[in-house]
C-alpha cells in the first residue's frame, strides 16, 4: 500500500517497484520492531509489563485487521487509474482512520483497567508517541523525496 502511494504521488527515490516494495517492508518491520522492543522495555522499567502487553496485544491485532482491510484495496488501487482509483484511495483513508480511532479507543479501555490515569495524560500520549512520529516521519519523506 505504502509503495502504491508513493508512485502515486510521485515520490518513490526508486523506479523499480519491488525494490521500493522491499524497502517499504524492511522500513515498517524496523519501526515495529523498534516499537516493541521499547514497549517491552518501558513495561520492565516501570513495572507495567501487563499493559505494556495489552497494548502490544491491542496494537498487532488491529495491524492485522488493517492488513487484511488493505487486501481489496490493493488489488483495486493496482489495476485502475483516473477517478475510481482517487475514490478507492478516498475510501482506503477513511478505513484506515477508523480503524487506527478504534485502535485508539481499544488502548483507552484496556490500558484504563490495569493502569489508573486520566483522559489527559492519554491524551499527551497519544500526541508525543503515536501522532508525532508520524509526522516525523512525514517530514523527513517530503525533505528526502522532493
Amino acid at each position: 500500500y505504502i509503495t502504491i502511494l508513493l508512485h502515486y504521488y510521485d515520490v518513490s527515490p526508486l523506479d523499480n517497484f519491488w525494490l521500493m516494495f522491499f524497502y517499504c517492508c524492511l522500513g515498517l518491520i524496523t519501526i515495529y520492531f523498534l516499537k516493541f522492543l521499547g514497549l517491552k522495555v518501558t513495561g520492565w522499567l516501570l513495572n507495567v509489563s501487563e499493559a505494556a502487553n495489552a497494548y502490544i496485544f491491542v496494537v498487532f491485532i488491529i495491524n492485522k485487521v488493517i492488513g487484511i482491510f488493505l487486501l481489496p484495496f490493493l488489488v483495486v488501487l493496482s489495476f485502475t487509474q483516473g477517478t475510481s482509483f482517487k475514490v478507492f484511495l478516498v475510501i482506503s483513508w477513511c478505513g484506515l482512520g477508523l480503524l487506527i480511532i478504534y485502535r485508539f479507543l481499544l488502548t483507552f479501555i484496556s490500558i484504563r483497567n490495569l493502569v489508573r490515569f486520566n483522559l489527559f495524560h492519554f491524551l499527551i500520549y497519544l500526541l508525543a508517541f503515536e501522532i508525532a512520529p508520524l509526522l516525523l516521519v512525514y517530514k523527513l519523506l517530503l525533505f528526502f523525496f522532493r
